[in-house]
Parts: structure tokens; sequence; C-alpha cells
């Protein structure tokens, strides 16, 4: 089976898009201006640790699954990874 490895931007639109969230309400859940979440998303500038933690607690999700160690198909729409898999 053909795998297709996302970029950490990519991951990062995907997981807010699946959960249905806009810039403004990952900014308000994560306290990271949605001016940077969004260049983040494009893969413009750098995104530090602190960062990362930030946007993966907020998106519900574990920082492996933010940074692709967990192929998002196996990632409900909660962000949680799905039972059995």
């Amino acid at each position: 089976m053909a795998t297709m490895e996302l970029e950490l931007y990519e991951t990062l639109h995907l997981l807010r898009v699946r959960q249905g969230l806009t810039l403004r309400e990952l900014e308000s859940s994560s306290g990271i201006d949605h001016a940077t979440i969004a260049r983040m998303e494009k893969g413009k500038g750098e995104i530090s640790f602190q960062k990362l933690q930030r946007l993966a607690k907020a998106l519900g999700v574990t920082m492996g699954a933010l940074c692709g160690e967990t192929p998002l198909y196996r990632i409900q729409g909660d962000g949680q990874p799905r039972q059995g898999e």
C-alpha cells in the first residue's frame, strides 16, 4: 500500500480542518496568534517546540500525531487515534 507522508504544516492544516476549527478558534485554544498559525500552515517560518506542544494540546493530539508519526487516516475527527489501529 502506498503511503503519503505529509509535512508538518500540511498535517497542522488537515487536523484543524478535520476538527472544523477556524484559525481564530485555534488561536483561542492554543494562545498562538491566528496569523502565525496561518503562516505555519503555509510552511513559512519556523515552529518552536513550545508552539508545537501548544498546538498539539489545542488539537487534542499527541506531538507524534502532529509531527507525522501517526498516519492521519488513523486519527479520528476528534483528534484521537482510532482504537485497534
